[in-house]
């Protein structure tokens, strides 16, 4: 794959005025294609396409020209034409390129369907590319499907001012105020560098910097080395790319000289980044010279004292894949780099991978929103944002109508980021945000056939055991039918395990970090835990099983982290927090009437879909309080306010009324919430004894669904720590 199409997009070229024949611009098409001039061969074979949009060989040109010019929304609905038609028979990629632009356009599920049909196509070829690729892109679909979007301590903006274009601007380096980056403009038809200084947070191109370097080349991706005495950037001037090495003096880059323990025209090196190891200045780059594992990967080398490079060395398996990694950044140990084969939301995601040269770890997934369903790229951390900038062509692009191209964008984090609340209140938002955390188990578990509410066994116990049922449901579930019914049957109890019961028991495990994290400050927690049973036993039967369930969250807990807990839940800790449960045992009351309770028919009373979903627990709702008597003066007539079911767009208001029980003045300094959504407004400030104020909370459900909880802090002269009230809702 050419630097060319990794990194950017060119624009079109000038079509002909005069009309053409389907023959011409197919030729027209074809003649683009092979240059790699993807953009240009997609409105060739648009013009084809529309003069006949039956023509099958032409439907499959015109979408492949599409995905190569990121344009997934028209590719994906090619694709779909294309494959319906045929199956896979005269196009054989069909279902797994329709599969690649379902999950680009961030439909998972559609994307996970279609590759795990396409892989047992594929079971015969399993050392092959497409074998490998569809299994990974199944975790990848997965981990997408699964992974929480909250709105965490991280916040990813374009950058403001005159620096991106609805071209493609990438590959940044902040240096004294300055921004560096490379950019493909129309009027020069190629890359070249770029420059702009901060100036009251706009940046402020330089007009005449990239003539200095014009040529009628590629020229990009300029970093610098530590000390800023050198530069390092790559040119492409024919069809394989080098890193050039230049001094800096006085600020000026002087011409620049290729790396020769690095460069060769048989290969491309590209994409530098120079950091240090240990005081040793280290290189790394991509490369796809000999010994890569895939299609480019990445390369390091460390410097001599005299000035030249040491032999280069691959970064390793745990790096590097069969596809492309892109864009290393070294920093503390840390090799940041993006990858479109590591798990991830999809097309190029950043990727974290802990070490050092010779020894770098698995990789983790920045997650979102560093990372988001396009691609993103040169992730880099500098000191003077306080932050980091990388390039992306993420929805919010200037050139996002095709996902075409690049633009810049500054990643700040949470100590980085203007705060107007506390900071305890922002874990505390994140923990809620996180629920309803889900949990299923099989039928009339844990202990079936008795009446007790309690249980001796763990939700781990409960899941093991669900685990382990796998085939009996895969079994049962299709039982009677054959052909493509019995094929979607089985996706269906497969998507269950993964998509639900696996989800919720990953979640609860990170929801148990959070919470313990809130309990260790001092804050006592109450959990509303709601549980549900399908309709097979008496109404009171399941509401004690119900019961059951909750009782196995509990011993979980007890349980976790070598009994982390058990102190706030016994009522033990030394920091008197404590954590305490509000059970909501529904039983069947609110399941779903169209799962059958019918005792004979198992298949649909115990695993079909609906009996399944049915069968579950929630962690609905997180209210957090101090001890009472760090607030002996002050009262709330309630502490929650559940407006219940709210329609999407619409205001509520409830009251809140705070008392002055004590003998002294109760000065109220802020009043704070947790979102816009939320406008809290005091009607006194200064409360004598006795006396009190009522506290209108407004809510708007706009952009919001499903459970929300959210809270209003108030501050007093009373104590050090926040008076809370929380209202609760569910957003149809």
């Amino acid at each position: 794959m050419s630097f060319r199409l990794i990194v950017t997009c060119l624009c079109l070229l000038p079509f002909f005025a005069s009309a053409q024949s389907l023959k011409q611009w197919t030729a027209l098409g074809d003649d683009a294609w092979a240059r790699n001039d993807v953009l240009a061969a997609a409105e060739y074979y648009a013009e084809a396409y529309t003069i006949d949009s039956a023509d099958f060989d032409m439907t499959i040109k015109y979408a492949e020209a599409l995905r190569a010019s990121r344009n997934s929304k028209k590719a994906e609905y090619l694709y779909a034409k294309a494959f319906n038609k045929d199956k896979g028979k005269l196009f054989e990629l069909g279902q797994f390129r329709l599969a690649e632009m379902q999950k680009a356009n961030g439909k998972y599920k559609e994307a996970l369907r279609n590759y795990k049909k396409f892989s047992k196509k594929y079971k015969r070829k399993k050392d092959s590319y497409l074998y490998r690729k569809s299994l990974q892109e199944i975790e990848s679909c997965t981990y997408a499907l699964n992974a929480r979007r909250l709105d965490g301590p991280v916040t990813v903006e374009r950058l403001p001012g005159d620096v991106n274009t609805t071209e493609s601007e990438f590959a940044p380096f902040l240096f004294d105020s300055t921004l560096f980056y490379s950019s493909y403009r129309e009027e020069a038809n190629h890359i070249s560098f770029w420059r702009a200084s901060m100036e009251d947070s706009l940046y402020n191109i330089d007009q005449g910097y990239a003539a200095k370097f014009e040529k009628d080349f590629n020229s990009g991706n300029l970093v610098f080395s530590p000390d800023h005495s050198r530069a390092y950037y790559v040119e492409c001037p024919d069809s394989s790319c080098r890193i050039m090495e230049a001094e800096v003096i006085e600020g000026r880059i002087q011409p620049g000289r290729s790396i020769p323990t690095i460069n060769s025209l048989e290969y491309n090196s590209t994409m530098p980044w120079v950091g240090l190891y240990k005081e040793q200045e280290v290189l790394f780059y991509c490369s796809d010279r000999p010994g890569t594992r895939g299609q480019l990967d990445i390369w390091w080398t460390f410097r001599n004292d005299d000035g030249s490079w040491q032999a280069p060395a691959n970064a390793g398996d745990n790096v590097n894949t069969p596809d492309n990694e892109l864009s290393p950044y070294f920093i503390s140990e840390q090799l940041f780099f993006s990858s479109n084969w590591h798990v991830g939301f999809g097309g190029y995601d950043v990727f974290r991978s802990k070490g050092y040269p010779r020894s770098f770890q698995e990789p983790e997934n920045l997650g979102y929103p560093v990372n988001s369903g396009q691609n993103d790229l040169y992730y880099r951390y500098f000191d003077e944002l306080n932050g980091g900038l990388m390039a992306s062509n993420r929805p919010g692009s200037l050139g996002n109508s095709t996902y075409c191209c690049n633009d810049l964008y500054l990643i700040q984090f949470r100590d980085s980021l203007p705060v107007d609340t506390p900071e305890v209140f922002v874990s505390l938002r994140q923990l809620n945000e996180y629920l309803p955390v889900t949990l299923y188990f099989h039928n009339d578990e844990p202990n079936p056939n008795t009446r007790d509410t309690t249980t001796a066994l763990s939700y781990s116990d409960c899941f093991d055991s669900y685990q382990q049922l796998k085939k009996k449901y895969l079994k049962e579930n299709a039982k009677g039918m054959s052909g493509d019914k019995r094929e979607e049957a089985e996706y269906d109890v497969e998507d269950f395990y993964s998509l639900f019961l696996e989800k919720g028991y990953n979640d609860l495990s990170i929801f148990s970090d959070l919470l313990l994290q809130e309990l260790e400050k001092g804050f006592s927690i109450q959990l509303t835990i709601k549980g549900f049973a399908s309709p097979r036993a008496e109404s009171d039967y399941n509401v004690n099983l119900t019961r059951r369930r909750i009782a196995s969250l509990v011993n979980y807990l007890n349980d976790d982290k070598n009994g982390a807990f058990m102190p706030y839940i016994n009522g033990e800790a030394d920091n008197h927090a404590t954590l305490t449960f509000a059970e909501v045992p529904f039983g069947e009351y609110e399941a779903d009437q169209q799962v059958s309770d019918d005792l004979s028919d198992e298949q649909e009373s115990i695993y079909s879909r609906g009996a399944r979903l049915e069968r579950k627990i929630e962690i609905q709702s997180v209210q957090r309080g101090m001890p009472d008597s760090l607030f002996s003066a002050s009262h709330f007539d309630k502490l929650v306010h559940n407006f219940g079911l709210v329609t999407p767009n619409t205001s509520v208001e409830t009251l809140f009324r705070l008392t002055n029980n004590g003998t002294d003045t109760l000065r109220i300094d802020s009043i704070a919430s947790s979102c816009g959504c939320t406008v809290p407004t005091l009607e006194k400030t200064v409360l004598a004894p006795e006396e009190s104020t009522d506290i209108l909370v407004a809510f708007t459900s706009d952009q919001q669904k499903g459970q929300v909880v959210r809270s209003i802090l108030l501050f007093t002269n009373e104590a050090l720590e926040p008076r809370e009230v929380q209202i609760t809702a569910e957003i149809q």
